[in-house]
């Protein structure tokens, strides 16, 4: 009889230990893990299509690789961080859409757009929606000076082309400059060119002449270069896409070997360098990045971005994994803050540690960084001595 009454109760704790099993795997197919925290969910818009996608993929690179930094560590105050990555296509009403598609999908910020025509559209849905926009790129001077839901990482247009007109006229004496423009993404390079002719004239330049052409419409490049040589200008500055730079550099090059040639921080890219050869060898330009910063901070981030893509970062690689972390930071002391507020805490943290050197945000989100003389030297990106 005890052999019995022991088998019988042997039974009936399988039996209630089965059916424990089975509601606990229900609930957690249906509510899952008590334990697992709610992922915490960043938007990201970029250009990744398109002829102007070579430069939007190098910067999404670089904010994958700070999400899987962040994620590796923990994540934000234990939440892992999920990147919802939209394509703009380089178009106004995708670009608009977009910020509200990620509003819907409870995106705590965005970051994007990477083009600053991209931006109108977007800083006028991030009003109706109250969202953050942290941009790693954009950067013209349109967007300046404005109490608005829009940060970004890199110093503004007027910025580096004053310094870059400035260099012209100042440094190197030049009388005469000669600018062609593509008017594509017009919101950036209509600042580029004002602000370069600013500081040309400035700094005694006497003379600055604007050719401008729409990318769009397939113009003659070889034409175009013609028309900016007439004039015997003492330089030639290119406002344009890192491959249509290359382009008119070749062009140019066959027509005038000796001409010195300059760039808007748009064009000075690896692609500028690989798709130009030996025609954009010593093209000059101002930015806000060194490609060879001994900074150990910027030195881990390459090692780590060339073994995760196989390619060394650009510029938009390094603001965009920096827009990641400025945003980690301020979401970690203030989880649930969003729109203006996640603004005022990423604002209230000045100065901010970025990978080459530290930089500072003014109350409108405007980035303020060191500049630096960039050159393509022996098929390289150099700062220029």
């Amino acid at each position: 009889m005890a052999g019995q009454s022991l088998s019988g109760s042997m039974e009936r704790f399988i039996w209630i230990g089965s059916a424990l099993a089975v509601l606990a795997a229900t609930l957690f197919l249906t509510f899952g893990s008590p334990a697992q925290p709610k992922p915490l969910f960043l938007g990201y818009v970029s250009s990744l299509s398109g002829k102007y996608s070579a430069l939007a993929v190098a910067g999404r690179d670089g904010a994958v690789l700070a999400v899987e930094h962040l994620n590796a560590r923990g994540g934000v105050s234990g939440r892992p961080v999920r990147l919802l990555i939209l394509d703009d296509g380089f178009d106004a009403e995708m670009a608009r859409q977009s910020v509200r598609q990620l509003a819907e999908q409870n995106a705590c910020a965005v970051i994007g757009p990477f083009a600053s025509t991209m931006a109108r559209p977007m800083i006028a849905a991030s009003r109706e929606l109250d969202m953050l926009l942290v941009s790693p790129t954009a950067s013209s001077d349109e967007f300046s000076g404005k109490d608005d839901l829009f940060i970004r990482m890199a110093p503004t247009t007027a910025d580096c082309s004053v310094e870059l007109g400035s260099y012209c006229a100042g440094p190197l004496k030049l009388k005469s400059l000669a600018a062609l423009v593509d008017t594509t993404n017009e919101a950036y390079t209509a600042s580029a060119v004002r602000n370069t002719k600013k500081g040309f004239l400035n700094a005694g330049g006497t003379n600055f002449s604007i050719i401008e052409y729409d990318a769009r419409q397939a113009p003659s490049f070889m034409d175009l270069a013609k028309e900016a040589l007439a004039s015997n200008p003492d330089g030639i500055v290119l406002v344009s896409s890192p491959l249509d730079t290359a382009v008119m550099c070749q062009r140019l090059r066959l027509n005038n070997q000796a001409v010195p040639l300059f760039s808007s921080t748009w064009g000075m890219s690896v692609e500028l360098v690989r798709s130009g050869g030996k025609a954009v060898e010593g093209v000059v330009s101002i930015e806000s990045f060194d490609p060879g910063s001994r900074s150990p901070a910027y030195q881990e981030f390459s090692d780590a971005f060339s073994a995760r893509f196989g390619r060394a970062p650009e510029s938009s690689s390094m603001f965009n994994y920096e827009a990641v972390m400025v945003l980690a930071r301020a979401l970690k002391r203030e989880p649930n803050a969003r729109g203006g507020q996640l603004k005022n805490a990423i604002l209230e943290n000045n100065p901010h540690q970025g990978l080459q050197a530290e930089f500072f945000l003014d109350e409108f989100g405007d980035a303020k960084r060191p500049l630096f003389l960039l050159t393509v030297a022996n098929g390289r990106l150099a700062v220029k001595d």
